[in-house]
């Protein structure tokens, strides 16, 4: 299981643009933890192959997500 699956080279806007984007925010350093913990065990047991169809990275105080398909998208979001 990858923390983050976030392509360096072209960047997050670069990356797959018409995909679905989620942001979540959190308030503090130990609740991104726990949240960035949470997310990517959702991901894993909830999109079939997340490595190909979705993206995800933690930057300051907020996980960023990036989903292929819509379905997933919105579930996503229901969940979060």
């Amino acid at each position: 299981m990858k923390s983050s699956l976030y392509d360096w080279v072209r960047g997050w806007e670069d990356d797959h643009p018409f995909w679905h984007t989620h942001v979540i925010n959190a308030q503090t350093e130990s609740d991104l933890d726990k949240l960035h913990k949470e997310v990517v065990l959702w991901l894993y047991k909830n999109i079939n192959n997340p490595e190909r169809h979705c993206r995800w990275i933690r930057l300051d105080t907020k996980v960023s997500v990036k989903f292929r398909h819509e379905k997933d998208y919105l579930w996503f979001t229901l969940s979060f």
